[in-house]
């Protein structure tokens, strides 16, 4: 038998004896006692418990008293003293012994008292975590926020760096190190080859090992706009609201520009800058363009701003198109041959049609004639006769019209004109329904004012086509249109047909 377990048995025996002993009468010195608060101590691999705290415990007794027997890896800072109470700290040796131990410390006391403690200790177990795994840098070796890599180590073990034969251009700032937590920065050298490159290196510790990969592009340097149409004065809306964008870059870096642009700051270190842009007046007549280049002090990366302004006070000069000319006119005759109802003309009798969403055919027709869904998840925008008849219960949608074929710079002004006709139930009474025509994005406003958005329009009635028209002045190929039901969203019933959309030059106003 293990000489430690036999003398755990002993120990165990007496201190079963003196125990009884205290709870009682000892015959042979009644006042003699030992006492320890702790009997059973568990302690991880670094000798320290979970919480990474030295173990520690009191010993009280009324006599002289040693400790007659402690293991060789348990260190204690009292071995022997006078009768009173003290407090005793543990010092452990690391276990590396590659499985659990169990040792002993035995107090003898005058008087024949005795107390054992038993220690066991949980083996090492290697432990590596590096984060990030991933790593990607841009043209200048650095982050994207101007910033070097780094990585962070956390381990219980010695650690090393070793960087693969193909990756030297990775150099980490630290190879090697002790245990604990660690943060490791990274020098990367530039880029200068013509394309992504990636490398990799390895951190060991003991039997545990982690890859690093690091990616390197091309980039470094961002601007978040890339151009600015603007008027005579500088500006790029009625509003006069200032340019501006925002510089992002992993370096240092200048503004060039034309003498009638003037960028503020005109340099900026590498991270996010916003960069205010002033505009002189054009006084030329004409239309010019300029450009503010931005340039990094060390990869030298460029990206461009270019500028054009016209020499009116608006922002687009007139497409040159004659009053009359026609952007789009859509009958919906490509719906004749799917053979459904005239609902209108029939006063709601047949009320055959097709769903533009559910039939490939009509899709394919659908997507020719360049309309898009409003609200298509509503799937309410079906087909009839050589029209379209929208809504349902609760559910309304509309018609996006394609962009207009007006170059960049241009605007024109036009008529939207249409028909319309309510639904009228079985009970007589026609649907609630009015039409409304939006512009949803880009340049433009509606019948002469700074609205988006027209008055309602509402049917006649009755059965019947009802013509509806208004006037969109200033409109570009970025502006969108949206023919829809006013109650969008709205619960009830509020259907309608919809034909004959054409989008007509008007004069200037």
């Amino acid at each position: 038998m293990n000489f430690k377990h036999m003398l755990f048995r002993a120990a165990s025996a007496l201190l079963l004896v003196s125990g009884l002993g205290f709870a009682g009468c000892d015959d042979a010195d009644p006042d003699a006692f030992l006492s320890v608060t702790r009997q059973e101590i568990e302690v991880e691999y670094t000798g320290l418990t979970t919480e990474g705290e030295m173990v520690n415990f009191d010993l009280g007794t009324n006599r002289s008293w040693r400790a007659s027997y402690v293991e060789e890896w348990i260190h204690l800072t009292h071995t022997e003293g006078d009768r009173g109470r003290v407090r005793i700290f543990l010092s452990i040796d690391e276990n590396n012994t590659g499985e659990d131990r169990t040792g002993f410390i035995i107090f003898e006391g005058d008087g024949g008292t005795r107390r054992t403690i038993a220690v066991t200790q949980k083996l090492k177990v290697d432990a590596l975590s590096v984060t990030p795994a991933k790593i990607t840098v841009v043209k200048s070796g650095l982050l994207e926020t101007g910033e070097k890599a780094a990585i962070f180590i956390s381990t219980n073990c010695d650690w090393e760096i070793s960087v693969a034969d193909d990756s030297k251009w990775i150099t980490p700032v630290k190879t090697s190190g002790a245990p604990g937590d660690e943060s490791i920065d990274l020098d990367i050298a530039q880029n200068t080859t013509d394309g992504v490159r990636t490398g990799t290196f390895t951190v060991t510790a003991d039997s545990k090992t982690a890859t690093v990969t690091v990616t390197q592009n091309l980039e470094g340097l961002k601007v978040s706009v890339s151009s600015f149409l603007v008027n005579k004065f500088g500006f790029s809306d009625e509003d006069r609201t200032p340019l501006t964008f925002t510089v992002t870059a992993a370096e240092a870096w200048t503004a060039q520009s034309d003498g009638w642009l003037t960028p503020s700051p005109a340099s900026g270190d590498a991270g996010e800058t916003e960069v205010t842009l002033t505009v002189g007046e054009n006084g030329t007549g004409a239309l010019r363009s300029g450009e503010v280049k931005i340039v990094t002090a060390q990869t030298g990366l460029e990206e461009t701003v270019s500028v054009s302004q016209n020499a009116k006070d608006n922002l687009f000069e007139d497409d040159g198109q004659q009053v009359g000319h026609v952007y789009y006119n859509e009958p919906f005759d490509w719906a004749i041959p799917f053979g459904m109802d005239d609902q209108v003309g029939l006063n709601g009798t047949k009320w055959t049609r097709l769903s533009v969403q559910k039939n490939d055919e009509i899709k394919a027709a659908w997507a020719k004639c360049g309309l898009t869904d409003f609200n298509p998840d509503a799937n309410c925008l079906f087909i009839a006769s050589d029209y379209l008849h929208m809504g349902g219960k609760n559910i309304q949608t509309g018609v996006i019209l394609p962009a207009i074929g007006v170059k960049a710079g241009q605007s024109t002004d036009v008529e939207l004109s249409m028909e319309t006709c309510a639904n009228i139930g079985g009970s007589g009474t026609p649907d609630g329904v009015t039409v409304t025509v939006e512009i949803t994005a880009g340049p433009g406003t509606v019948n002469g004012d700074s609205e988006k958005l027209c008055e309602p329009m509402t049917p006649a009635p009755s059965w019947g086509w009802t013509p509806m028209s208004v006037k969109l002045y200033g409109i570009t190929a970025d502006t969108r249109i949206v023919i829809r039901s006013t109650q969008q969203g709205q619960n009830g019933y509020f259907r309608w047909f919809l034909d004959d959309i054409k989008m007509t030059k008007i004069a200037a106003e």
